[in-house]
């Protein structure tokens, strides 16, 4: 993966383009990265991500932006690990918080980086004040010339069913699986539904039940445990801060973290 400085993006070329901070590059991010890089191969555009540093949020209000997830180095080998073509950095300073939107589509979008197709987030605002939304973003694509997708959250309103359960697996768990993975999975009853094992097995993975409940012995339960302390810190007091605060407390679980949690139930290391 190529890391480039916006103004030292050559002009001309056309891109495939996701815009974010990518702290902690988790579920959703990494949902971006997906459709980013199915748009870029339909078009023969190289994928790109461009971030921000600072955030908007911490140069315009450090003391209340929340904390990172992810040093710059380790979102870096996020973004590698998935392939992205190239990751380009603009810094956020008392010019680009006066931009309106029209020139952060002009000067950016446009002219800085070619974009043909520009994939964001639900909540994503851009221009001075935050006042460019995205409908304004797909208007100005529709004149421009260029395609805007919104990667909504996957948030369930309710109690997860089996077809809830199903659609979590085919369009966010299997597409990050890789063959020889092993999925472990406590024993809800939505967990063994019909299907469940099929399609996990049809992306080459293995599943694994964990004995019957018992909080002393299972290793989600855990987690779980130090989920609920961290969103209770946090006190996020409405539904879509809530569940961004979710997906990016999810993500700050390591592999080594979730692997002491499996040593600490009394599973072997193997």
């Amino acid at each position: 993966m190529k890391v480039t400085h916006l103004p030292d993006v050559e002009r001309g070329a056309e891109r495939s383009v996701a815009v974010g901070t990518f702290d902690g590059v988790h579920l959703g991010h990494q949902q971006m990265i997906r459709a980013l890089k199915q748009r870029a191969a339909e078009l023969g555009a190289p994928s790109t991500v461009l971030v921000f540093e600072p955030s908007s949020k911490e140069f315009i209000d450090p003391d209340a932006a929340p904390a990172r997830l992810t040093r710059w180095r380790e979102k870096f080998a996020a973004l590698a690990a998935l392939e992205v073509d190239r990751l380009v950095t603009l810094r956020f300073n008392e010019y680009m918080r006066a931009m309106s939107p029209e020139d952060f589509v002009d000067q950016l979008i446009v002219r800085g980086l070619g974009a043909r197709h520009v994939v964001v987030g639900d909540d994503f605002r851009y221009g001075s004040k935050a006042c460019g939304t995205i409908d304004s973003l797909k208007a100005a694509g529709r004149l421009r010339g260029f395609g805007v997708e919104q990667i909504a959250p996957f948030v369930l309103d309710g109690p997860m069913n089996a077809t809830s359960f199903m659609a979590y697996l085919e369009h966010c768990l299997v597409p990050a699986l890789k063959r020889g993975d092993i999925v472990m999975m406590d024993s809800l009853p939505v967990h063994k539904v019909a299907g469940v094992r099929e399609v996990i097995e049809a992306a080459g993975a293995r599943l694994r039940y964990l004995p019957k409940y018992s909080p002393d012995l299972n290793p989600i339960e855990m987690a779980f445990a130090k989920l609920k302390a961290h969103l209770r810190k946090a006190a996020e007091r409405t539904i879509p801060r809530l569940s961004r605060r979710i997906g990016a407390l999810i993500a700050s679980f390591s592999p080594q973290e979730c692997a002491n949690y499996f040593r600490h139930a009394g599973y072997a290391s193997t």
